[in-house]
């Protein structure tokens, strides 16, 4: 009985059930410069092969900038049938989305709006990874 709780522990210490809790997962791996929490945004398959991020540059960033905030200004739906496609082939697995939708989010008054695309797999909601990180995932980017 103790290894199907640990297993639920770490499986659920990836994503979130809500758009809104994964985006206040975000902010807070980001104002705690923590790099690894970031990363356990993005489903386990793209973990792997995300680019590094440098906690050098996450320090600099909130040293200028302080603590961030993500506010939600608008979210849509999207189709995912192509999404998935490039998914399963870019990380060569076999994944069934169950939804898609990008999100526009002002994390800071210094900056404009950015557009993140979240994926639901397995009733969770995750930062999605295809060819680039949004702002200010990027300026951590090594």
């Amino acid at each position: 009985m103790c290894v199907i709780i640990c297993i639920f522990i770490i499986k659920g210490n990836n994503g979130s059930k809500t758009i809104d809790g994964l985006f206040k997962r975000l902010t807070r791996a980001i104002n705690n410069t923590d790099s690894q929490a970031i990363i356990k945004c993005f489903p386990e398959f793209m973990q792997k092969q995300l680019p590094a991020l440098s906690n050098k540059s996450m320090e600099e960033f909130h040293n200028k900038v302080g603590d961030i905030s993500f506010d939600i200004i608008r979210r849509s739906s999207i189709e995912f049938e192509d999404i998935e496609n490039e998914i399963n082939s870019q990380y060569n697995c076999n994944i069934k989305l169950e939804r898609c939708a990008l999100v526009e989010c002002k994390y800071h008054d210094d900056f404009g709006a950015e557009i993140f695309e979240v994926i639901k797999i397995d009733g969770r909601w995750y930062l999605c990874y295809i060819s680039h990180f949004p702002n200010p995932i990027q300026y951590f980017a090594e």
